[in-house]
């Protein structure tokens, strides 16, 4: 697997190893690249992946009729982003990922558009938490972790052939006596014998 699942109070104590493990590193060093996968149903973030995926859509398409429930933030792992997750809030703007449930074709990952309205994240707002080695595994872990209850968009349905009625049951005849249930059963150990 290529993330695990943790609590608010593993991502404090992550924030404090990597304060350690920066420590060790020289300038230009590179880190170990990690990521947090953040799922959430708040309103303003809801609103910036809608706003996201009307942009990013081939054909155009009111806001209002994009239907996203959930969606998973990947976000970059240092000090300062964990520091502001879980204080006052990580500004999430242009180019920042997130996995959405993208309808039939199952969940999908799109980058905040530029102009997008700007979103403040708190752990707070998560209510799953993944740290992953990559930026890729959030659509599997918004798949598993996620609500699978996603609001059905209307269909217009249409008959094909005129309605039926429904199946009766056949009648069984006047004088007819339905077998006792002691004649229905069968003794083995008898018959073996």
């Amino acid at each position: 697997m290529r993330y695990v699942v943790i609590t608010a109070e593993e991502l404090g104590h992550l924030r404090e190893g990597l304060q350690v493990l920066d420590s060790l590193n020289e300038p230009d060093e590179p880190m170990v690249e990690l990521y947090v996968y953040g799922l959430t149903d708040n309103a303003n973030a809801l609103a910036a992946v809608k706003e996201a995926v009307t942009y990013w859509l081939d054909e155009e398409i009111p806001e209002q009729d994009v239907n996203v429930n959930e969606a998973a933030f990947i976000i970059p792992v240092s000090t300062d982003t964990l520091y502001y997750l879980m204080g006052s809030g990580l500004m999430l703007s242009q180019n920042d990922e997130v996995a959405y449930r993208g309808g039939p074709e199952g969940p999908r990952t799109i980058s905040l558009p530029p102009g997008v309205t700007r979103v403040r994240l708190t752990v707070g707002h998560f209510k799953a938490i993944a740290l992953a080695r990559d930026d890729y595994s959030a659509e599997d872990f918004l798949a598993k972790y996620g609500t699978k209850a996603q609001a059905a968009a209307p269909q217009r349905v249409e008959r094909t052939e005129p309605a039926q009625a429904p199946a009766v049951a056949p009648e069984t005849p006047a004088g007819a006596v339905a077998p006792k249930a002691s004649s229905l059963k069968f003794n083995v150990e008898e018959w073996l014998d």
